[in-house]
């Protein structure tokens, strides 16, 4: 920050009125009065890592605050008497992460905190510093900034009461390793590089797998003896994360294979068939999210046997990148819902027919090209769902094999298709995606894809890749009952404008195009009915019948009537309908009127009003939404009907 920015009572005073209005960390100084005042605040965070500097009385002002967690990260200095009154903080947490030369007084000071104490910024410590940390009084102690201190240092922390962070650490000496191993108490080593079959390490190891904790983070781990791993196998917990391990001996993948628990090896490329059988003979769960290939050899068919059992929702192996057919047809056997292998890029005939047997949801989304057999194999796919978006290219007779298939289909890598792959897609009876289609033309099976992609039964059609729509094409697509996005689209015809504008569901449109598209749809509204909207022509009397339960104050339905009147004749823009509803004190809590009518706004092509307007005054499982959508169907409903029953 190139200049100082004081954080005065006054600006206090505006951020305990409303907390979005300023920004803590920008201020790199803190006055005492306005200390005493954040420490006030109701909420479970106070971040203040801007400061660079804190009074002794600001620290005893903040020490008093009575949150969760504390955040004085800048700071690179601190007074003894400062660390003193910090160090009294209630709290969960206190972070100090930018102190880097503390004294050993200051660092005696803080080790009384009786929460959460970071210290990351630390890269050294004296001895007597560390024997002041080992009476720390507190539950955690996180000092990843070390990463090369003494055995004498460790040992002091090793004494220490509470959880010991130590994330820093690659390796250790036997003697650090032994006195860490000698804790009673928990503590992390999230960076540890290497365990060896040394007497300290194996102790160590033997320590971290009585670790109190649902998982055992190990993923910096590169290098692992057979005996450490024999020791690691009985950790008690549910999951063992060895992630940064990329090579595996035989003898010490039959060891980890032993584990209860999830085992999780994700940076295995390659596993021998020693290996990988010996994995497979696992009772609990595993993961190999990062395996690349998967060959025919017993130990592979049996690993991919073994994968296919896994008890997941999904099962992830998007880095394979070599399938045999004798592993697809034992992964098409998974009962999972998904089966992802989105890292294979060219796919055998054999094998497309070994997966088509799959009954989940299978991703082949890496797959460039696929030949026309490998197509007819697929379109026997028996699966609910067969995502193929890479390819960017198919032959019409590979596309009509496919649209046979059953089950949702996904082709979000084709930007055009000729007239006979389009009418082949358009002949489905399942649903399927198109993302990625520019083009819609004027030809038969281009109108018959367009009115097939209207009757898609979902909520939502995504064309935003769409650049350029016939006509034809448009009023197929209007037909669509849902939300329909077109933002790709940044021109629009007359008659399409026109077209669009008439439908009655959602659309969302590229920002070029939407202010003339609303125009329109005002425009057009008030044509289909025959003349302007008129408020005395019975609107407001029926709607208030309708409304007579909600008990709408007078000064109420005179504010809709004006909101309303706003969007149809002045085409006034979201951001006025906002202001004007902000002046009238109109936001949340129980004002339908605001509901209705800024939900009306989107009826008329004006949605773009922030939700976080509704939400005002919204209790947490109120959704403001659904309560506007509810009223405004109920509004437009009364509109229609009373305008319509006038002209009659």
């Amino acid at each position: 920050m190139s200049h100082s920015l004081i954080l005065t009572k006054e600006i206090a005073e505006q951020f305990l009125k409303d907390e979005d209005s300023v920004n803590l960390s920008e201020y790199t100084s803190l006055d005492d009065d306005a200390a005493q005042l954040l420490a006030k605040i109701k909420g479970r965070y106070l971040h203040l890592s801007g400061l660079i500097a804190l009074s002794d009385t600001a620290a005893q002002e903040l020490a008093k605050f009575n949150g969760a967690r504390l955040e004085l990260n800048g700071l690179i200095s601190l007074s003894e008497a400062a660390a003193q009154e910090l160090a009294k903080f209630n709290g969960i947490c206190l972070a100090l992460n930018g102190l880097t030369t503390p004294s050993d007084t200051i660092v005696g000071a803080l080790a009384k905190m009786k929460g959460m104490l970071l210290l990351n910024g630390l890269t050294s410590l004296s001895e007597a510093a560390a024997q002041e940390l080992s009476k720390f009084k507190g539950e955690w102690l996180t000092l990843n900034g070390l990463t090369t201190p003494s055995d004498a240092i460790v040992g002091a922390l090793a004494k220490m009461k509470g959880t010991l962070n130590l994330g820093g650490l690659a390796t250790l000496s036997d003697a650090a390793a032994a006195a860490i191993a000698e804790r009673s108490d928990d503590f992390k080593l999230p960076g540890l590089q290497v365990l060896t079959d040394s007497p300290g390490n194996l102790a160590l190891a033997e320590r971290l797998a009585k670790v109190k904790c649902y998982s055992l983070d190990l993923n910096r781990l590169t290098s692992l003896s057979e005996a450490a791993a024999q020791e690691l196998a009985k950790f008690n917990g549910a999951k063992l994360e060895l992630n940064g391990l990329t090579t595996l001996s035989d003898a010490t993948a039959g060891a980890l294979a032993k584990m209860k628990g999830t085992l999780t090896l994700g940076g295995l490329a390659t596993l021998s068939d020693a290996a990988a059988a010996a994995i497979a003979e696992r009772a609990d769960d595993f993961e190999l999210p990062g395996l690349q290939v998967l060959t025919d050899s017993p130990g592979n068919l049996a690993l991919a046997e073994r994968l296919a059992k896994v008890e997941q929702y999904s099962l992830n192996l998007n880095l394979l990148t070599s399938l045999s057919e004798g592993a697809a047809q034992e992964l098409a056997k998974f009962n999972g819902l998904k089966l992802e292998l989105n890292g294979l890029t060219t796919l055998s005939d054999a094998t497309a027919g070994a997966l088509a047997k799959m009954q989940g949801s299978l991703e082949l989304s890496g797959l460039t090209s696929l030949s026309e057999a490998a197509a007819q194999e697929l379109a026997e796919f028996t699966g609910k769902h067969l995502a193929l978006n890479g390819l960017t290219t198919l032959s019409d007779a590979a596309v009509e094999a496919l649209a046979k298939m059953k089950g949702t289909l996904e082709l979000g890598g084709l930007a055009t298709l000729s007239d006979a792959a389009a009418a082949a897609i358009a002949e489905r009876a399942a649903n399927f995606e198109l993302t990625g289609l520019q083009v819609l033309t004027d030809s038969a099976g281009n109108l018959a894809l367009a009115e097939r992609l209207a009757k898609v039964e979902q909520h939502s059609l995504y064309l935003n890749r769409l650049t350029s729509l016939s006509e034809a094409a448009a009023k197929e697509l209007a037909k669509f009952n849902g939300h329909l996005f077109l933002r790709g689209m940044t021109n629009f015809s007359e008659e399409i404008t026109e077209t669009l504008a008439l439908r009655r569901g959602r659309i969302s449109l590229n920002s070029q195009v939407t202010e003339v598209f609303k125009a329109v749809r005002v425009k057009l509204w008030e044509i289909k009915r025959g003349t302007s909207l008129s408020w005395e022509s019975g609107f407001l009397k029926g709607a208030k019948k309708r409304f007579n339960r909600v008990r709408l104050l007078k000064d109420e339905f005179d504010s809709l009537e004006e909101i309303l009147s706003c969007i149809i004749y002045r085409g006034t823009s979201a951001d006025e309908i906002y202001e004007f509803l902000d002046e009238n004190d109109l936001a949340g809590g129980g004002d339908l009127a605001c509901e209705m009518s800024v939900e009306f706004a989107w009826v008329v092509g004006a949605w773009d009003v922030p939700y976080s307007f509704l939400s005002k005054g919204k209790g947490e499982d109120e959704d403001p939404r659904e309560l506007a959508y509810e009223s405004a169907q109920i509004l437009s409903e009364s509109l229609i009907e009373n305008d319509l029953n006038n002209r009659k």
